[in-house]
């Protein structure tokens, strides 16, 4: 398409012109991805390692103490509450915030959080999107859906990346009806973007209408920020009949593996980031195939280095790739599992709003939402109080569920972790009488 064109060649072109510093990191990371197993990338990798890990003791507070050449193992492993209660330690002597972007996060640990990324740094995220994606049939200037609770995006950068932004803060049968309007009235939308709970929402009522893959002209889905279950990857490929995928990445490192167009295993983009798989009980890497704690060693964010970064979700290894694409591969990630939630006059309501809800009291330790029934809710907070009154709570999650609903809130010492060591950060205790278009779509 000629404005896919044009868009293509118009970045690429400015790119050019400041100095091909997207391009450069793109060249990179498909030189290192598509040759996993040279001499030569071996080498780069461990030679950004040694550089971020040499750089962060030199100018990070926080590891000025350890021995210039220590290896690896010899850095803590770190979380959110470590990083935020000594958030000025972490970051690099040698910037300025007014040069850096902040990333928000709260992720599957209910808990808020903010990294400082430089511009390097920024762009090699760019780049390894723009790769990553790829992987899945993107196309830079491709015209793309992304279904969002809220975007940054300004109508510029909207255009500029040849995107349209619809917010599904809610999931009413008339922003469904809104969203299929798009997607049928639009044929240049060739992708789109969402979290997997809504893709099986959206998919579920597009089958109940009867609609069919040569309806819409998408040709690859991609999901993030949450697992990625089985049934609604049949369900996309029987509404759209196209590939879809599931991104894992994060707010405050980047894209950190994505799966193959054949679902069969998830491909650590190790041209950017180290990662290990460490045992639930110790910071010892596990054994063969054994789950552990996915901890992340960013090797591009000079401005707030990231080293042994515990990520709050869980891997496994897998030792032999299938698709054909050789790389350091992940069988199954166990990421974000929330539950929805329902206001109190029963509309379904995405988890993901109390997230972005939240995301501002960013001196939170920890949150944890949770429906006991029909208008009964708990609102547990670790590390609020002495920052924040409760009726600041209370109004957003009225503005949100309904006037009537009543919530308590609780303040606590610790957020109590599953079995597996995570935290449910949203969780629903109530079970609706009859089902909702939405549930029993959802189910």
């Amino acid at each position: 398409m000629f404005d896919e064109w044009v868009r293509r060649t118009g970045f690429w072109g400015l790119d050019s012109l400041r100095g091909k510093k997207i391009r450069q990191h793109y060249n990179d990371i498909q030189y290192m991805l598509e040759n996993h197993n040279h001499p030569d990338v071996f080498a780069k990798r461990e030679g950004y390692l040694r550089n971020i890990l040499k750089y962060a003791v030199e100018h990070v507070p926080y590891y000025s103490k350890i021995d210039l050449d220590a290896p690896l193992t010899s850095f803590p492993v770190v979380n959110k509450n470590i990083i935020r209660d000594n958030f000025s330690s972490f970051r690099s002597s040698q910037y300025q915030e007014d040069h850096l972007v902040k990333m928000h996060t709260s992720g599957s640990t209910g808990t808020p959080f903010a990294v400082l990324h430089d511009k390097n740094k920024r762009n090699r995220a760019y780049a390894e999107m723009i790769y990553l994606w790829q992987r899945a049939g993107y196309r830079v200037g491709m015209r793309y859906l992304f279904l969002k609770m809220r975007t940054s995006l300004s109508r510029i950068t909207a255009w500029s990346r040849n995107v349209i932004w619809y917010s599904v803060l809610n999931q009413s049968e008339e922003n469904l009806e809104n969203i299929r309007r798009i997607l049928k009235s639009d044929q240049k939308i060739q992708m789109i973007l969402c979290y997997p709970s809504i893709l099986d929402i959206l998919a579920g009522y597009l089958l109940t209408h009867g609609d069919t893959p040569e309806m819409f002209n998408v040709s690859t889905i991609i999901g993030f920020g949450e697992s990625f279950p089985a049934k609604t990857h049949q369900k996309l490929k029987e509404v759209f009949g196209c590939q879809n995928v599931s991104l894992y990445s994060n707010q405050e490192n980047g894209m950190l593996a994505i799966e193959c167009v054949e679902n069969k295993e998830f491909h650590v983009n190790n041209a950017s980031y180290h990662i290990e798989l460490l045992k639930n009980d110790s910071d010892d890497p596990v054994n063969g195939s054994e789950p552990g704690r996915i901890v992340v060693t960013d090797l591009f964010n000079y401005a707030m280095p990231l080293i042994r970064y515990d990520t709050g979700d869980i891997g496994v290894w897998k030792k032999d790739v299938e698709c054909g694409w050789e790389s350091l591969a992940l069988a199954s990630i166990d990421g974000q599992k929330t539950d929805f939630i329902y206001d109190t006059r029963g509309n379904q309501k995405s988890p993901h709003i109390i997230s972005v809800l939240l995301e501002p009291f960013d001196q939170l330790l920890q949150y944890q939402f949770i429906q006991e029934d029909a208008k009964r809710y708990v609102l547990k907070l670790n590390g609020a109080e002495g920052h924040y009154e409760n009726a600041a709570f209370l109004t957003l999650l009225k503005d949100l569920l309904g006037s009537d609903a009543e919530i308590t809130i609780e303040h606590v010492r610790e957020v109590p972790a599953l079995s597996s060591g995570k935290r449910k950060e949203v969780i629903c205790n109530y079970k609706k009488p009859h089902k909702s278009f939405n549930e029993a779509n959802h189910a």
